[in-house]
C-alpha cells in the first residue's frame, strides 16, 4: 500500500458552501475561515460536491494557483475568480469591473502579459475597455 499526502491548494466555492481543495482537485473538507491564504475560485454552475470528491485536475490548481501569484506580483486587483461550465477556462473579474477570460491549457504568464498589453494599447489609443478583455487564442486577443 502506498499513501500520498495531498496539501491543501484552493478554496471551491459551489452555491453556499465552499470546500478546501488539495493538489490533485480532490475535496480535502469543508473549508474554514483560517483557509484565508488560499486562492477562491467560484462555480458559477454551482454544482454539489462533497469530502472526497474530484472537482478538478491538477492542471488546473497549479493554473489556478499560478494566475493568483501573478496578479498580487503585477498588483492586478481581482475581485472573483470563477468558473462557468468547465475547468478548462477560467474568468478572472477586477476590481475594475472588467473581466479577464482565460484558457488553462495555456501558460497563466503569457496570457496575463497579453492582458497588460491589450490594457497598454488601448489606454495609448484612448479605447475603454469595459466588459472583457479574452487572451485565450495564441497570438490574438478580443475585448469590449
Amino acid at each position: 500500500v502506498s499513501l500520498k499526502e495531498t496539501q491543501p491548494a484552493m478554496i471551491w466555492q459551489s452555491g453556499t458552501k465552499s470546500w478546501l481543495i488539495g493538489e490533485d482537485g480532490r475535496v480535502l473538507r469543508e473549508a474554514e475561515e483560517g483557509d484565508v491564504s488560499f486562492g477562491r475560485v467560484i462555480d458559477a454552475a454551482q454544482v454539489q460536491i462533497g469530502t472526497g470528491d474530484k472537482v478538478a485536475d491538477g492542471g488546473f490548481v497549479s493554473f489556478v494557483r499560478e494566475v493568483y501569484q501573478i496578479t498580487q506580483d503585477k498588483n492586478i486587483a481581482l475581485d472573483q475568480v470563477f468558473i462557468t461550465d468547465t475547468t478548462r477556462e477560467l474568468d478572472l473579474k477586477l476590481k475594475t469591473g472588467v473581466t479577464i477570460k482565460l484558457a488553462v491549457e495555456r501558460g497563466a504568464g503569457e496570457q496575463m502579459e497579453a492582458y497588460q498589453k491589450t490594457i497598454e494599447t488601448a489606454a495609448r489609443d484612448n479605447i475603454q475597455i469595459k466588459e472583457y478583455v479574452d487572451v485565450r487564442v495564441i497570438g490574438k486577443t478580443y475585448y469590449k
